[in-house]
């Protein structure tokens, strides 16, 4: 009961509000303006929105929350292509499956579109036509940069890509040394994402705050104590 509580609270609460994003981040505010609103849609923690190879229907903003997307490899491994924050969509893909499974991290709250609704809008508005490939261009770009982090040769300088692509996507956060960086994933979320044993990833960290390069008062927060110190390693 508790849980339909939340959840019917938080669909609540994303019909009434009207969703603010910053910068590049106002694609479900666009795709409104031409007459595509999605259906609020709420994921729990833990809870999986879409698997890998199902039929793929329906194309989903995020409002708000933290949602992992990730393949299951031949050898049973789970690679996590890359993490979904407010103002990602995923889903866009022109194909008949979905190509990754998302799961929610934190709680989120998504809104839901169907992909005929994009396919009519294309026929029938030439300005959704830039608004949707503008959207799916912001979704390219976000893949590539995670794909970056994953490139960078080093274990550590992957960590700190990481980090650094962490801290960039906070509000306000610009070129300030010192700033607190959310972290909603855990380590082992990390290491399928960097392709590092969970044990490397924690060895890393250790490293980094006896560097006081950064410090982690808890589990689920990350200080970036001294930024320049952090890019010279990626």
């Amino acid at each position: 009961m508790r849980r339909q509580g939340r959840r019917a609270t938080a669909l609540a609460t994303l019909g009434r509000r009207r969703p603010r994003f910053r910068h590049n981040q106002s694609g479900i505010l666009e795709l409104a303006e031409v007459g595509c609103v999605g259906v609020p849609t709420f994921c729990e923690k833990n809870e999986t929105l879409v698997r890998q190879g199902a039929r793929s229907r329906y194309a989903y903003g995020v409002v708000s929350g933290v949602l992992r997307a990730y393949r299951l490899l031949p050898n049973g491994r789970r690679h996590i292509t890359g993490y979904l924050m407010p103002g990602s969509f995923f889903g866009l893909e022109h194909a008949k499956a979905y190509g990754r499974s998302v799961d929610a991290i934190t709680d989120a709250s998504l809104l839901r579109y169907e992909r005929r609704s994009f396919e009519t809008l294309l026929e029938q508005q030439p300005r959704a036509r830039s608004v949707i490939f503008g959207i799916m261009s912001n979704a390219l770009l976000e893949a590539e940069n995670q794909q970056i982090v994953v490139g960078q040769t080093g274990g550590l300088g992957r960590l700190a890509r990481f980090l650094l692509y962490l801290a960039d996507r906070q509000p306000g956060s610009g070129r300030n040394e010192k700033i607190v960086v959310p972290l909603p994933m855990n380590l082992r979320d990390i290491s399928d994402h960097l392709c590092l044993r969970l044990e490397t990833v924690s060895r890393f960290f250790a490293d980094l705050t006896d560097r006081r390069i950064v410090s982690r008062p808890n589990p689920h927060n990350v200080i970036l104590l001294r930024r320049h110190a952090l890019e010279k390693l990626h």
